[in-house]
C-alpha cells in the first residue's frame, strides 16, 4: 500500500515537472515572439516613417526646394561667365537677381535678341548683354554704367596645346556654348578650324578671335579666348535671320556677305573638317556617358 502511494505520489511530481516545463516553454516563446516583432516593427515604422514624413510635404514646398536648386545653379552660371568677361561676379548676380525678382523672372525676357532653352545658356547670353550694356533696358535705366561691373584684369589667351583656363580644350568649350544656343557644333568648329588652319593663326593665338571677325576691315580682339569663342558662335547663330537652305548659302554671307554669292573652296574646305569632327565626336567634345 505504501508503495503504491510512492508510486502515485512519484507520477504527481513528474507530472507538475512536465507542466511547469510546458508553462516556462509557452512563456519564453511569447517573450521571444514578442521581441521579434517588436523589433520588426521598429525597423517598418523606421522605413515608413521617412516615407510619410515625405509625402506630408507641399507641392509648395517641393516646387521651393527645385527653384533654389535652380537659383543655386544660376549663380554658378553667372559667375563663371562674368569671370571670362572680366566683371564682378558677385555684382552681377546681385544685379540679376534685383531685376528678375530672385529669377522669377526668365532671362530670355531680361536680355538681347538671342534666346537660349537652357539655365546656362540664358544665364551666358544675360552676361554677354550685360557685358556690352545690349539687356532689353540700358543701364542707365538703373543708374548705372558698365563700368559698375567692370574688373581690372589682365588679357588671356589660349595654351598652345588648346586648353582653357576653365580645364576644358578648345572644341569642348565650343561645343558647350553651341549645344547651349542650339547650333551645330560640328560645323563651328569645322569653320573655325578653317578660318584659323586649327587655331595656329595669330589671330587665333593672340586676339583670341577663332572665327575671322572683322569690322569695317578690322579684325576684332577678344580679352579671353572664351570671350572670342562665344563671339563666334553668336555670330553663325546670328546669321539664322537669313534662313540658309545650305552651307552653300552660308559660304556666301561669311565669305562676301551675299548669300547668293557662294565660294565652292570654302564650302569644300570646311566639308573636310566637317567630315573629320563628326566622325571622331569624342575627341572634340564633351561626350555624356550612356
Amino acid at each position: 500500500m505504501i508503495k503504491g502511494i510512492f508510486k502515485k505520489c512519484e507520477y504527481l511530481i513528474e507530472r507538475k515537472r512536465c507542466i511547469f516545463i510546458l508553462m516556462v516553454f509557452v512563456i519564453l516563446s511569447f517573450v521571444l515572439t514578442s521581441a521579434v516583432s517588436f523589433g520588426f516593427e521598429n525597423e517598418r515604422l523606421s522605413i515608413i516613417k521617412p516615407i510619410h514624413e515625405i509625402s506630408l510635404l507641399s507641392n509648395e514646398q517641393i516646387v521651393l526646394n527645385v527653384h533654389e536648386s535652380s537659383n543655386e545653379n544660376i549663380d554658378n552660371y553667372l559667375k563663371e561667365y562674368a569671370e571670362y568677361y572680366g566683371l564682378d561676379s558677385n555684382k552681377v548676380i546681385s544685379f540679376a537677381r534685383s531685376i528678375t525678382n530672385d529669377y522669377t523672372i526668365d532671362f530670355n525676357d531680361v536680355s538681347g535678341k538671342i534666346t537660349s532653352d537652357t539655365l546656362e545658356g540664358k544665364s551666358m547670353l544675360f552676361v554677354y548683354y550685360l557685358s556690352r550694356d545690349k539687356l532689353s533696358k540700358p543701364l542707365k535705366d538703373y543708374d548705372l554704367s558698365i563700368n559698375y561691373f567692370k574688373l581690372t584684369s589682365n588679357k588671356t589667351t589660349m595654351g598652345k596645346d588648346q586648353m582653357l583656363d576653365n580645364g576644358l580644350t578648345f572644341s569642348q568649350f565650343l561645343g558647350k556654348i553651341c549645344d547651349n544656343l542650339g547650333v551645330d557644333k560640328n560645323y563651328v568648329l569645322a569653320i573655325s578650324y578653317l578660318e584659323t588652319g586649327k587655331n595656329t593663326s595669330s589671330l587665333a593665338l593672340k586676339n583670341n578671335n577663332f572665327g575671322g571677325l572683322r569690322s569695317s576691315g578690322s579684325y576684332f580682339t577678344y580679352p579671353s579666348p572664351e570671350m572670342g569663342i562665344i563671339a563666334m558662335v553668336l555670330n553663325l547663330k546670328g546669321y539664322e535671320k537669313y534662313n540658309f537652305n545650305n552651307i552653300y548659302e552660308l559660304s556666301g554671307v561669311y565669305t562676301h556677305g551675299n548669300k547668293s554669292n557662294p565660294s565652292s573652296t570654302w564650302v569644300n574646305k570646311v566639308n573636310m573638317y566637317y567630315n573629320e569632327i563628326i566622325n571622331n565626336q569624342a575627341k572634340y567634345f564633351l561626350i555624356e556617358d550612356i
